[in-house]
């Protein structure tokens, strides 16, 4: 009888092991209405959390991106230009560089009552970058919009999401 449970009990773990791996706890699916084109991404915030400022992930037609979400009341309306660079500092020492293929207009926004604009800045990366992501920790990031803006400050807990999520969604894609 016991040797009919274990096999029951790790049978059914088996089958269960890759449901499992392919539900990332961050991830959220979104399909267009007009193309039916299915995304997956996951927003996570980095630095200080009411600053306006996230790790963008996405995941459509088989393909991964990466990028900045970024949010001010005082720049007005200037494009993230083409060719700006956004570098991500990793603990192991490497530097990760996206850079938009055309310039990225804001979308006015309201934060708490507040005008402001809001840039989400993307840029397809291969495999590599997502697994870089998820064996270290961001320790900053720096950008330039209208000025050079650097994040830093960022804690362990939004970074081993960062790592988690990454590492996640590389099981999501071939």
């Amino acid at each position: 009888m016991i040797k009919y449970t274990i096999s029951f009990i790790l049978g059914s773990f088996l089958i269960a092991t890759p449901a499992l791996a392919q539900n990332c706890k961050y991830v959220k699916e979104f399909k267009d209405p007009f193309t039916n084109v299915v995304t997956k991404g996951a927003q996570m915030t980095i630095g200080n959390p009411i600053a306006g400022k996230d790790v963008l992930f996405q995941i459509q037609d088989g393909k991964l991106y990466l990028g900045l979400g970024i949010v001010f009341n005082d720049l007005g309306t200037i494009p993230f230009k083409k060719g700006d660079k956004i570098s991500f500092k990793l603990a192991n020492g490497e530097v990760i560089e996206i850079s938009p293929a055309a310039d990225v207009e804001p979308r006015a926004i309201r934060v708490m009552n507040v005008e402001a604009q809001q840039w989400f800045v993307l840029q397809e990366v291969p495999r590599k970058v997502y697994e870089q992501l998820a064996s270290s920790p961001i320790t900053a990031i720096k950008y330039h919009l209208k000025n050079d803006f650097f994040i830093g400050g960022i804690k362990d807990r939004q970074t081993t999401k960062i790592m988690e999520n990454a590492a996640c969604m590389l099981t999501l894609v071939n």
